[in-house]
């Protein structure tokens, strides 16, 4: 092995002979982090949206191209591939998954298809007034997949592919389900707006506005606890940003922490870590008190962050930045191997999905030479 960095680890823990997550101040020494299994895409020659998605299955889900493909997660085989007979990849950045039913969209269209055999089960055409809004997710409830339009139009499709339209006046941004409630971010011309949604009667709960502050993030709100975190981002000339902690239940604010720019979040525990398209701040959920920044001096990038076994795993302007949680320390920067871009990063089922725009990487976790278990 070249050695291109020493680093310190916090402990190490040897079960049946894999290295463990570090933490005794003993060293061990890490090249990079250890690929096992890539899987080609067929170039479309569009950088991919979607995130990759694992499945209680055991399938790792993604589109990198014009189709929409099922992997085996632990050895990267083709389970199935089902053409989108579309010229692009998918356009929404996540994918809504109920029972067998898994479901993605490209302009004006949004398709489902059976889990196990990628068999495409319905689609649904919106017309032109009904414009899709690539900017968002697939969100699910108990029942039925969410999206969204871009004047407020709040599309609640059924598993069988029944479409009813509600408005709820401000452009959606994005949102995530909790419990019956679902949660919307959402902008007006000069602020960004936080809707609780009772999903049994369709009527809003509570609405928090935040004039004269950036757009929402493009990212779904995070609830924890009763508490929901959401911040913001670009928006009109002058606009603040920031990123808030509201009662779930009321939208009562409890703590704020303005100048900070939010384009993805991830909660681990006690912290909050926050890409601002420069690096990642580090908040605890408590108060919002800053425990570090980790500044990336690698230009603006604003390709959603994902935490898996310790660290945080940044794609940033093409690059995979390794941050660690703890310290907020880069331990490692790299390129794809196949000398493009990494644009979205899925830490789960003890490794690193990393998406390139020509592959799907499998990668060990930072600090470890095999998958976990």
């Amino acid at each position: 092995m070249i050695v291109m960095k020493t680093i310190t680890i916090l402990s190490i823990l040897i079960l049946s002979g894999c290295l463990s997550n570090p933490t005794d101040g003993n060293e061990i020494e890490i090249e990079e982090l250890n690929l096992l299994w890539e899987y080609a895409y067929n170039l479309d020659g569009g950088a991919p949206v979607v995130h990759p998605m694992l499945t209680e299955e055991g399938f790792l889900i993604s589109s990198g191209d014009n189709n929409v493909t099922a992997l085996d997660i632990e050895s990267g085989s083709e389970v199935w591939k089902t053409s989108l007979n579309h010229s692009s990849s998918l356009t929404n950045r996540r994918f809504g998954k109920l029972d067998n039913v898994i479901t993605g969209s490209v302009l004006r269209r949004v398709m489902a298809w059976d889990i196990f055999s990628g068999e495409e089960l319905w689609s649904i055409d919106f017309e032109e007034p009904m414009t899709w809004s690539n900017f968002t997710g697939l969100s699910v409830t108990v029942e039925n997949f969410i999206t969204y339009g871009r004047e407020g139009d709040l599309y609640i499709i059924s598993p069988e592919g029944t479409l009813q339209i509600k408005n709820y006046e401000a452009r959606v941004y994005d949102s995530i389900m909790n419990s019956s409630i679902l949660y919307l971010n959402q902008a007006r011309s000069n602020s960004a707006v936080f809707t609780a949604i009772n999903t049994g009667n369709g009527e809003i709960v509570w609405q928090q506005e935040y004039k004269g502050f950036g757009f929402p993030a493009y990212a779904p709100p995070i609830v924890e606890n009763d508490i929901l975190y959401v911040g913001t981002t670009g928006g009109p000339t002058g606009s603040k940003n920031g990123f808030f902690a509201l009662d779930a239940q009321t939208g009562e604010e409890i703590w704020r922490r303005e100048g900070i720019f939010t384009y993805s979040a991830v909660l681990v525990e006690n912290y909050l870590y926050i890409h601002d398209a420069s690096g990642i701040y580090k908040l605890n959920k408590s108060d919002g008190s800053i425990e570090w920044y980790s500044d990336f001096n690698a230009g603006n990038g604003t390709a959603p962050i994902d935490y898996g076994y310790g660290y945080i795993y940044a794609p940033h302007s093409g690059a995979m930045h390794v941050v660690d949680a703890e310290s907020g320390e880069i331990v490692h920067r790299f390129s794809p191997p196949d000398g493009s871009f990494f644009w979205r990063v899925t830490a789960g089922e003890g490794r690193i999905f990393a998406q390139s725009s020509r592959h799907l990487y499998a990668f060990a976790p930072w600090g470890y030479e095999e998958a976990l278990e």
